[in-house]
């Protein structure tokens, strides 16, 4: 796997070659649910280079899919990187299941429910602990 600021700098010079007076984002966001509707996915993952979405992955198909033309080229420096994409982001699917089933058992929750997308303690508390108020 790629670190983050390595594929960072790939992506910004597959996107174009004026980049070197002007800022970029680069986000990755993974969600999952315990719940989904009919034939919906329970986890999704996908990358964003300045709010443009250029991958795509969800536990349906379990394979990263380039969203974006540019963003294919990336095998031409790196073949294989779709692969293990795809082998990480099942790895990252694996560990969200876990940790909706760690939830569910904890809070005694049969069904339902939402594991936020990257929460912070103090979300985490708000959103799923019962019967907690927020703290002053």
């Amino acid at each position: 796997m790629w670190p983050p600021l390595l594929l960072g700098g790939l992506v910004l010079l597959l996107v174009g070659e004026s980049v070197s007076s002007s800022s970029h984002s680069l986000r990755y966001v993974y969600t999952g649910v315990s719940e989904s509707g009919q034939g919906q996915p329970w986890f999704v993952a996908v990358g964003y280079v300045d709010d443009q979405l250029f991958y795509y992955y969800d536990s349906n198909t379990r394979r990263s899919v380039p969203r974006e033309s540019w963003i294919e080229k990336v095998v031409q420096y790196e073949p294989g990187y779709w692969d293990r994409e795809t082998n990480n982001l099942q790895g990252s699917e694996a560990v969200y299941r876990f940790n909706l089933e760690t939830l569910r058992t904890r809070y005694n929750q049969s069904h339902g429910g939402h594991l936020p997308p990257s929460p912070s303690p103090t979300q985490l508390q708000h959103s799923v602990l019962p019967n907690q108020g927020p703290k002053p």
